[in-house]
């Protein structure tokens, strides 16, 4: 799958976020209600930067541009990262177009 960096994503109006015990957790919606541990998706430090950049505002390319300033690393290793995180996402239905 394809990741184009001018699209604009959002994170799915059924996703719910949870910090517990020190880790971020993003859970589809019914998981929570129906208690299917195997959907929850722990997200590490990097995961999560790029998570919470998701905001349905930014494109995708600036939200490279603003991980690597940030991370102080090349944008080329901040966009596999990206590239591989959308995917998983989009897969799971975690995130859509804005």
């Amino acid at each position: 799958m394809s990741i184009d960096p001018e699209i604009i994503y959002r994170k799915s109006d059924t996703v719910v976020e949870r910090e517990i015990a020190g880790e971020f957790m993003i859970i589809p919606g019914g998981a929570e209600v129906t208690g299917d541990e195997e959907n929850l998706i722990t997200l590490n430090s990097t995961a999560r930067a790029i998570w919470d950049k998701l905001d349905g505002q930014k494109r995708l390319g600036k939200i490279v541009e603003e991980l690597a300033s940030e991370f102080e690393t090349a944008p080329g290793k901040i966009k596999n990262d990206v590239s591989e995180l959308m995917t998983a996402l989009l897969k799971r239905n975690l995130i859509g177009t804005a």
